[in-house]
């Protein structure tokens, strides 16, 4: 198909000897309209740009990454992913680690359990859609508008903290234990040096400006 394009610029369609292993040798579009000619110019078979293409389509090392990019995926949906974990923790927020974490694996329950929502449509069952604007192109696009969350897992987690609660022979108020991994472990100040007491560094402090 990427080897077509240099047939197709110039108004052909279907050609003799073949391209690559796949023995294609004709476009994959469908017909083209009958006013097709007159909405574009086409290029000219051997012409300095259709020279310049050819060169651009063959490139040796182009054609090298052409399985990388074929392999290459989307980041959209990582990026509602991220989208979704600031619903759950604001950055205008302070949280504390255990908070934090409880927040991004709700966030994480939530994107997984409605990941793959049918695609909302009308009653003629045609594909409903949605205006997002883009930041990066700077424009708006229509994006298939998906039907609405159910959050069918909210029960199923208030009734294991219920039935959790029920069974804590302890209660609420046990002194906290900070976990090994907890970041408040971690000193204010990460010296390579441990520090002398305050009352040292003031004599030493008052002994310089003597």
């Amino acid at each position: 198909m990427w080897g077509g394009v240099l047939h197709h610029v110039i108004n052909e369609h279907e050609w003799i000897v073949s391209i690559g292993s796949t023995g294609s040798n004709h476009c994959h579009h469908g017909p083209l309209a009958e006013n097709a000619d007159e909405e574009k110019e086409w290029l000219k078979k051997n012409s300095k740009a259709h020279s310049v293409l050819r060169n651009i389509i063959f490139d040796r090392r182009f054609l090298k990454k052409i399985p990388f990019y074929l392999n290459a995926r989307d980041t959209g949906e990582l990026e509602n992913f991220q989208q979704q974990i600031l619903q759950y923790a604001s950055k205008r927020f302070a949280y504390t680690p255990p908070v934090y974490r409880a927040r991004n694996r709700l966030a994480a329950i939530d994107h997984n359990i409605h990941y793959s929502r049918n695609i909302n449509k009308n009653r003629h069952g045609e594909i409903m859609y949605k205006r997002i604007y883009n930041k990066k192109s700077g424009r708006w696009i229509a994006s298939p508008l998906k039907v609405e969350k159910t959050y069918p897992h909210i029960r199923e987690l208030k009734k294991a903290v219920i039935q959790m609660r029920l069974a804590d022979e302890v209660g609420m108020y046990r002194p906290m234990v900070l976990e090994d991994s907890d970041p408040r472990r971690i000193s204010a100040n990460l010296a390579p040096v441990i520090p002398p007491p305050v009352s040292t560094l003031v004599q030493e402090q008052i002994a310089r400006r003597s």
